[in-house]
């Protein structure tokens, strides 16, 4: 396994043959080396395939056996609490209930979506029009009130795309940005003509993220943080690739984390 220079990953199967003199020692070696990276990514994906259907095997058992309790048991506690008094602590007690409920169901709806991937259903998308869209339901969140959005970029640049993935897929962006600046700071999306696709740059200005830890933030189930899935960042991979795209994370200049999606221009 090996990095190179534009930091891309590649494999490569060696023989090393040594030369020997006339004492039998070695003198120099050859290495003999195959490009093997194709074969390695075709290796991971039928891993991936494998994981995905046991993945989804077991979306099918949470959703029938999970879900659906909750569902009566949401609707009992609302039923509960709309006969107590209003002053009665117990309707805060039940306000928290609700709220669990509702955290539960949506990690079981994170593993759905993660498991059961629909096909694009691809339409001409404006991006301009779709991230300003986003960013307004963003700021919507009372938790990033203090999150100030910078939109910038040509207004007429479109794409073939499913809108409500990609929604997904930026507002997915957004969020993990303002988590890990905690709720304060900018954000600026940035979008960019180049050439036979459309670059979407989105900038925060938290504490950015350790490089040993940017091949693994795209792994189903790993998170760095107390509380969730670890499958929001995995799943907006899988639209991205799915839309023919690259997403990549690096370092923004001045601190922070940049993520760079591309996806291709509308035909």
């Amino acid at each position: 396994r090996n990095r190179a220079k534009d930091g891309s990953i590649y494999w490569v199967d060696t023989t090393i043959v040594p030369f020997l003199d006339a004492r039998g020692k070695p003198r120099q070696y050859m290495a003999i080396r195959y490009d093997i990276t194709a074969r390695k990514a075709q290796e991971q994906q039928l891993q991936d395939q494998a994981a995905l259907a046991a993945v989804g095997e077991f979306a099918a058992v949470v959703a029938h056996e999970v879900r659906n309790p909750l569902a009566g048991i949401r609707n009992a506690v609302q039923l509960i609490a709309s006969d107590l008094p209003p002053a009665s602590e117990s309707v805060g007690l039940s306000h928290e209930i609700v709220a669990r409920i509702d955290s539960l169901n949506a990690v079981i709806g994170d593993l759905l979506l993660f498991a059961r991937p629909r096909t694009p259903s691809l339409a001409p998308v404006v991006v301009h029009t779709l991230l300003n869209d986003v960013a307004s339901a963003f700021s919507q969140d009372p938790a990033m009130q203090h999150v100030a959005v910078t939109l910038t970029g040509p207004a007429d640049l479109a794409i073939d795309g499913d809108q409500d993935q990609l929604r997904l897929v930026f507002l997915n962006l957004l969020v993990n940005a303002g988590q890990a600046m905690e709720g304060k700071g900018s954000l600026t999306m940035t979008i960019e003509d180049v050439g036979r696709n459309v670059a979407i740059v989105i900038g925060d200005t938290g504490p950015g993220i350790p490089v040993e830890l940017r091949e693994k933030i795209f792994e189903p189930f790993f998170t760095t943080k107390h509380r969730g899935t670890g499958l929001g960042l995995p799943t907006v991979k899988r639209i991205v690739d799915a839309h023919r795209g690259t997403i990549a994370i690096d370092d923004r200049p001045g601190g922070g984390t940049r993520v760079r999606v591309v996806l291709p221009k509308g035909q």
